[in-house]
């Protein structure tokens, strides 16, 4: 039964109901001159839609009189809705399911790309995203009916993929650069003559004022530093219990507290603000992204696992220490590591298990709470007397990889 839901089946099937219905075909890319309608797909998770950021806006630039459709999951609308450089974010919600999970998403993507995605009748779509074990974001490329759709692959993957022949061209990008880096090479090759990496975040005013408001009276109104003890995946997890002992240091220095990331962190930012006590907002599942990301651009520093908050941090111009699994000489090729989707900006510091001959997994463990405390100094003291995050809109603060 895999076979009905794999990339060749779905896309012989879909080419010939499209075809019935006059749309889709092959067709080719010309550059950026006379797209009007044009789409992205970009759905998998918040870190990679975050140091995308840079391309929506290069890609403003490039095709100035484009509307431009973002194409995610809901749970991003909120945050992507206030970018200038798109017109418009649909979400395409992931069916979660123990049977069928795969069978099921194909078809939800076709119903949507018949609800949503046809009525816009869009000339190209472009998918800057390479890794596809989330969801198979390729079949929304097909199923939207347009005759171009450019993919990006990276040089590591494999190109008999028969997924890439859902799309109608594909643009290669070498391996070992960093997500930010390729998007913007991605662009580039597709003709956009600037191809600044560079991420940018946006809000609007209610997210300051949702920001603020749930700073309570007499907590300090500076020099915040951000904690984010969760993350995505079991394995990015740094012991809670560690974090309990870096808090412990930084508030042993005055430095106050603030506690972010979702719903499901409670009991693991409970502990921490439990056992460190005054000194410590807990701010975890409170707050939406927009109001997240506007709270995070005031703080001093960002401490955190390798999460969609710190690159939401790294984004707004915090400076970032990552805790982070990977050994420090993990071949570029494998995806995931720090040097593929690391915090891209300025001020940061990456925290590895250290020593040779590691095995190229994930080994979160290995990384002590000394060598942590220490970038967390480090980074402290090099930033001194630097403004906090640079707020939205401000790109050109922010800094490159």
């Amino acid at each position: 039964m895999d076979w009905f839901a794999s990339p060749g089946f779905v896309g012989c099937a879909a080419r010939a109901a499209l075809r019935l219905r006059g749309r889709g075909g092959n067709g080719t890319w010309n550059g950026f001159g006379g797209i009007e309608r044009l789409a992205v797909v970009r759905h998998d998770g918040l870190g990679d839609l975050v140091v995308t950021t840079g391309f929506f806006r290069e890609l403003r630039r490039a095709a100035p009189g484009a509307r431009i459709t973002l194409v995610t999951r809901p749970e991003w609308i909120a945050l992507m809705s206030s970018c200038p450089h798109i017109d418009e974010v649909v979400g395409f919600p992931v069916v979660l399911s123990r049977r069928w999970t795969t069978h099921r998403n194909a078809w939800a993507a076709w119903r949507f790309a018949r609800r949503e995605l046809w009525p816009r009748r869009f000339q190209a779509v472009l998918v800057p995203q390479s890794a596809f074990n989330f969801f198979e974001s390729r079949y929304l490329a097909l199923f939207s009916g347009a005759p171009v759709r450019i993919g990006r692959r990276d040089a590591a993957a494999d190109p008999l993929d028969p997924g890439w022949r859902l799309l109608s061209g594909t643009r290669e990008t070498p391996v070992g650069e960093h997500e930010a880096e390729s998007c913007a090479r991605f662009l580039k090759e597709l003709g956009a003559s600037g191809a600044d990496p560079r991420p940018e975040l946006s809000w609007n005013a209610a997210a300051d004022r949702e920001a603020l408001a749930a700073i309570p009276a007499g907590f300090p109104d500076r020099g915040w530093i951000a904690l984010g003890v969760g993350a995505s995946q079991r394995e990015k997890l740094w012991p809670t219990e560690r974090f309990v002992e870096i808090a412990g240091r930084m508030r042993a220095r005055g430095w106050p507290l603030v506690l972010v990331g979702g719903a499901d962190l409670a009991e693991s930012t409970a502990r921490v603000a439990r056992e460190i006590g005054a000194g410590v907002l807990d701010l975890a599942g409170k707050l939406g992204l927009p109001a997240t990301a506007a709270l995070l651009s005031r703080c001093r520093l960002y401490v955190g696992n390798d999460t969609g908050p710190m690159h939401v941090a790294a984004a707004v111009g915090v400076p970032v220490v990552e805790i982070v699994g990977w050994p420090r000489d993990i071949p570029g090729a494998i995806g995931g590591t720090p040097l593929r989707i690391g915090p891209f900006c300025r001020h940061r510091r990456i925290v590895q298990p250290a020593g040779s001959g590691l095995e190229p997994t994930v080994q979160i463990d290995r990384v002590g709470i000394e060598d942590v405390w220490s970038a967390v100094v480090s980074l402290h003291d090099e930033t001194d007397g630097n403004a906090a995050g640079t707020g939205r809109g401000e790109v050109d603060a922010h800094g490159r990889k």
